[in-house]
């Protein structure tokens, strides 16, 4: 049996590299959730989340760490882990669990830089406003959003159809109504944050997932509100973590487990 190169706590100094746990939220359960940070770690699986299936295919081609994004403890209903929790089925496979969940939301290269990018933004930014003492979560996070412009004004149905293709999405919106050209995104559930959107001038906004209140918001408001999928606007960022971990662990194995969204849809065929 060949000696390992690499051990766990060397695959969290590499994800600390494109994306620093100093940057993860209050809230957060980011870092190594599962298993010995000085067990060998090789061959290494990169998803979004870390279920059942994940973890059998993790067993079958032998990995021993697998970094997520959305991390596998988060705020358990009960003191225990017991099958068929993932948590549980980690350790009794022997696998240990990474987590980069909001400081891979935030980091340059991460989730919303990869999600203006697929949109076709230009000029992407950081959405970035001075953080307000005892800030909760229903503000502003402090590096978390991105602006930026489309190339041309759209419609709102426009935009909405050009998210849904780039995304391979089923998207809701409400419309602003006006044109956009000006638009902030956030992936995943950020539906919270169309208010401050609206109040910082922008046309559009684009996120995973928005509440009915939300979008009414948004019409009332005057911005476009945009909710293309959790799913779909995460996923995208994870080649771009796998590609990160290569090059930051020369020499071990980065496989992208397999993954498909677990919210389906049923569309009207009329």
């Amino acid at each position: 049996m060949k000696n390992s190169t690499y051990t766990v706590s060397d695959v969290l100094a590499a994800v600390e590299k494109p994306a620093p746990f100093a940057l993860c939220e209050d809230w957060d359960n980011s870092g190594l959730l599962v298993g010995d940070a000085n067990s060998p770690a090789d061959k290494i699986g990169v998803c979004l989340d870390i279920s059942s299936a994940q973890i059998e295919q993790a067993q079958r081609l032998e990995i021993s760490c697998i970094v997520s994004h959305h991390p596998v403890i988060f705020r358990p209903e009960e003191p225990r882990f017991l099958a068929p929790n993932p948590a549980y089925l980690l350790a009794r496979a022997g696998i240990s669990a990474i987590a980069a969940h909001t400081n891979l939301d935030s980091a340059g290269g991460g989730v919303n830089d990869v999600l203006a990018e697929i949109i076709g933004l230009q000029n992407i930014k950081l959405l970035q406003e001075t953080p307000t003492t005892g800030r909760s979560r229903s503000q502003l996070p402090a590096a978390m959003l991105r602006m930026g412009e489309l190339p041309e004004e759209l419609s709102a149905a426009d935009f909405a159809h050009l998210a849904a293709e780039r995304l391979s999405a089923c998207v809701r919106y409400a419309d602003g109504g006006k044109p956009i050209r000006r638009v902030a995104v956030c992936g995943g559930s950020g539906g919270e944050f169309v208010k401050d959107c609206a109040r910082l001038g922008f046309d559009a906004y684009l996120t995973g997932e928005a509440r009915h209140h939300e979008f009414l918001a948004a019409r009332a408001g005057g911005i476009t509100l945009l909710a293309a999928g959790h799913y779909e606007t995460e996923a995208p960022v994870v080649e771009r973590l796998a590609a990160a971990l290569r090059d930051g662990l020369p020499g071990a194995e980065l496989i992208v487990l397999d993954e498909e969204n677990p919210v389906l849809a049923a569309l009207n065929a009329d």
